[in-house]
């Protein structure tokens, strides 16, 4: 073997190394394809286990979201039990969803695929999903048919009331087996896990015998490389070579720290006049003889000395780097290393580019930081006022949660929509700026003073402001909001309502006492507004009994504890029964009768206004149609409808269908608070509609509200009620007589019926009788009464004019 060596040259040496005698045993190579072939076949079964795993994965992914489609369903028939169509719509794409994720689980797989899978125990799983899908096209049906046929069409056992609860248990029952599909893909999950353990203890094993082979083949590589040392020579004139070729300047030291070497860009970097720099100049030489010729203009002479004195120094430093500008905008970096025969290898790297780019990025970032700081400042603040905003003002209460009692005045600007509405954004954004700043010094430095809308305001009273303190406060804010405030020589003529409450904000609700202070701010409005109202404890009680309300209307609609109550209408001369007001009450199973002054609010926030409009009409027109059928002497029926009512575009249809049968005129009591000058069509196309099927409009509460001739012409009503507040004081208050009576002329002119409510009183029957006025009703003749009573009330009566008098005058 060595004899081979000697032979040989040194080229051929270096290329081919030393050989080996003797050929490898078959063992030896037989060895590494057995651990390569042990290593495919696990990788091979951990990629299979990574892959079902992956599968697992998306099958989880896919009864997410059809467990959450479930969900999204299960909520809209909860919140809302009688199905319109756009529910109806809304359901059934819930329900396409929920069954394509279904069907994807049953169809997604290859036959060899679903096979192996059914081996890892998924058939329950996809015997399940293929009855999900049964399941879903039966009830996409059910809603199909429950669309297609109008309201008024189901009874009592098949009302879209009971299919809704039956949609909502069936519903239930889906997302219960959806939720079992979610352990079927766990034990799945659990043996490819199992499977991949294994296959990975396969693969650890396969590297276990590589690594053995790979040990052994170092070792011989080992031997072949100490044998090649004393090829280093040649290595060593080859790196001599290398290092002119290198970019960045190399050059070596004796320990006389006299230049021994150097390639030709360490020239370049060290002197402005390359060929000065000489085999045998010190380091401190080339230095000084750089700064004569214009290298480092920046150093005086005076500091020329000490600076190549500092440099020297660090050349004797070991691994020591030092900058230096050497011109202008150039830099370079030289870095010094020690050899073990004390010689002293310098390399210098022109970094110009580097600092440069380093220095754009570090400005860069400074700017970053300034935008993002002016922006956390911005984020926190009002746009327009400069105040503080609503996230600043979360952020506050939730860091004053449950730290002591607090302060907070809800500052509310009345009719600040006429200003926009009169004198333009301008003039509304001049009175926002304007009232923030009055109200920045009206309160304290420690008190924090936010816009949370657009003409809304808080002010987040200092830690320990009690009422008495907060109550003064208020009543300055209120002053110095309502101060006149001009707009271009124009005053813009608004007030204000501000409610206050004081509590120890909650660390799980910090928006609770804000709720507080706007349930007071509400009392302000009622009371008049421009003026202070702060939560007490008798508004908390009512507060919390209107969330209790709130929470059992929508199973009021489910009980059927929603139950029309009756009050007959009179002719003013006869007093014979001439029609039926019907009215909304509430069975509350805790609270019992309650009037819809307590309720309807409530409604109307749910958007549940309009339901119980339907489910009122739906519940008399069961109760009366039986009641007049025998007669066939049928009354008036007179119903108060809401603008939610109004807005539906199946509600013309609805009520078509449910007085089809009913012979009598059937009116509709519309408001005067809804307006029909605001330039919005859909009331005015809905009355229109009403108008066209043969309803008759009523304008109630007449006198109350800010309807105006033009709109009364508008809706072209078939009759004005007007309103009890005007009738109670007639008899007494000639002012009073005189209004009524001008009303009743007006209606008349009109070619109007003028029904009066609120009558108590002979006095009041006789008065407006004698003024000429169409129809009474009120306590004097009846009161509003549940069925059964109504009976017996119309059996001491006649519906015709000429019978019987319903009440004595």
């Amino acid at each position: 073997m060595r004899d081979k060596l000697k032979g040989s040259g040194r080229t051929g040496t270096i290329l081919k190394g030393p050989t080996s005698e003797g050929a490898p045993s078959e063992t030896k190579r037989a060895a590494p394809a057995i651990a390569i072939g042990l290593l495919v076949m696990s990788m091979a079964v951990s990629f299979l286990g990574y892959n079902y795993l992956y599968l697992a994965g998306e099958y989880r992914a896919r009864n997410f979201q059809h467990f959450l489609h479930l969900k999204q369903a299960h909520d809209l028939v909860a919140q809302s039990p009688l199905l319109r169509a756009a529910h109806i719509d809304t359901l059934t794409n819930h329900l396409t969803s929920v069954r394509a994720e279904a069907l994807w689980c049953t169809d997604n797989l290859t036959a060899p695929e679903y096979a192996i899978v059914n081996r890892l125990g998924a058939a329950p799983a996809f015997a399940m999903c293929r009855a999900e899908v049964a399941r879903t096209d039966e009830l996409i049906e059910q809603l199909k048919l429950m669309r297609a046929a109008p309201i008024a069409q189901h009874g009592l056992q098949s009302s879209r009331f009971a299919q809704g609860l039956e949609v909502k248990t069936t519903l239930e029952k889906m997302m219960t087996d959806s939720a079992n599909f979610h352990s079927q893909v766990q034990t799945i999950e659990n043996r490819i896990v199992n499977m991949v353990i294994g296959g990975t203890l396969l693969v650890s094993f396969a590297l276990l015998m590589i690594m053995m082979f790979l040990t052994r083949t170092m070792r011989e590589v080992w031997t072949t490389l100490t044998t090649s040392a004393r090829h280093v020579n040649e290595v060593n004139e080859r790196f001599a070579t290398a290092v002119e070729a290198i970019p960045d300047g190399f050059a070596v030291f004796d320990s006389k720290r006299r230049l021994v070497t150097c390639n030709e860009m360490y020239r370049q970097l060290a002197h402005p006049i390359p060929e000065r720099v000489t085999i045998g100049m010190t380091g401190a030489e080339i230095l000084q003889d750089a700064m004569e010729h214009g290298h480092y203009p920046d150093i005086s002479e005076e500091d020329r000395n000490k600076f190549i004195l500092d440099f020297r120094n660090k050349l004797e430093q070991d691994g020591s780097q030092v900058s230096l500008v050497v011109q202008g905008e150039r830099y370079i970096q030289v870095k010094l290393t020690e050899s073990a025969h004390g010689d002293k290898v310098v390399i210098r790297s022109d970094v110009s580019d580097f600092v440069q780019s380093n220095r754009k990025l570090q400005n860069l970032t400074e700017n970053l930081e300034t935008a993002k700081a002016h922006y956390r400042r911005r984020s926190l603040e009002d746009a327009l006022t400069g105040l503080s905003n609503r996230r600043k003002l979360d952020h506050a209460l939730k860091a004053a949660g449950g730290r002591g009692e607090r302060a907070v005045i809800r500052i509310d600007l009345d009719r600040f929509k006429q200003v926009n509405d009169v004198l333009g954004h301008d003039a509304g954004d001049h009175v926002l700026k304007t009232v923030a700043r009055k109200l920045l010094t009206a309160t304290r430095e420690d008190d924090l003073v936010a816009r949370v809308g657009g003409d809304e305001f808080v002010v987040l009273c200092a830690p320990g402001t009690e009422l008495e303190r907060a109550e003064d406060i208020g009543q300055r804010l209120l002053e110095r909001t309502l101060e006149p405030i001009l707009y271009r020589n124009k005053q813009c003529v608004f007030s204000a309502s501000l409610g206050l409450a004081v509590a120890e904000i909650s660390r799980d609700d910090p928006s609770e006492i804000l709720r507080n202070a706007d349930a007071a701010l509400y009392e302000a409005k009622a009371a008049g507004r421009a003026s202070l109202r702060v939560f007490t404890g008798p508004l908390e009680q009512r507060i919390s009994r209107d969330r209790r309300l709130a929470d059992d209307l929508v199973e009021a609609f489910a009980g059927r504890e929603l139950v029309p109550f009756y009050q007959t209408q009179h002719d003013a001369r006869t007093h014979a029964v001439t029609g039926i007001e019907v009215l909304a009450r509430w069975q509350h199973p805790e609270f019992g009768l309650l009037p819809p002054a307590l309720f309807f609010p409530i409604a109307h926030q749910l958007g549940l206004d309009g339901d119980l409009d339907l489910a009122i009409m739906t519940r008399a027109a069961e109760d009366l149609g039986p009641l007049f059928a025998k007669t066939g002497a049928l009354p008036r029926l007179a119903f108060n409808v809401t603008s939610s009512t109004l807005i539906d575009p199946d509600f013309p249809e609805f009520a078509q269908h449910l007085f089809k049968r009913w012979q009598a005129p059937v009116a509709f009591e519309i408001l005067e608070s809804v307006s029909l000058e605001d330039g919005d069509d859909t009331i005015p196309f809905a009355l229109d509609t009403l108008r066209e099927l043969g309803f008759e409009l009523d304008i109630d509460d007449f006198g109350s509200g800010h309807a105006s001739i033009k709109s009364v012409m508008q809706v072209r009503p078939h009759a004005l009620k007007i309103d009890r507040s005007i009738i109670l004081p007639l008899g007494e208050d000639p002012a009073a007589e005189g209004l009524v009576a001008a009303t009743i002329t007006m209606g008349q002119s009109l070619g109007l019926q003028v029904i009066a409510e609120g009558v108590e009183t002979a006095q009041h029957a006789h008065r407006l009788a004698a003024l000429g006025c169409d129809t009474v009703q009120g306590y004097h003749f009846s009161k509003p009464m549940p069925l059964k009573d109504l009976k017996t009330y119309l059996n001491g009566d006649a519906i015709n004019p000429g019978n019987r008098s319903a009440a004595a005058s």
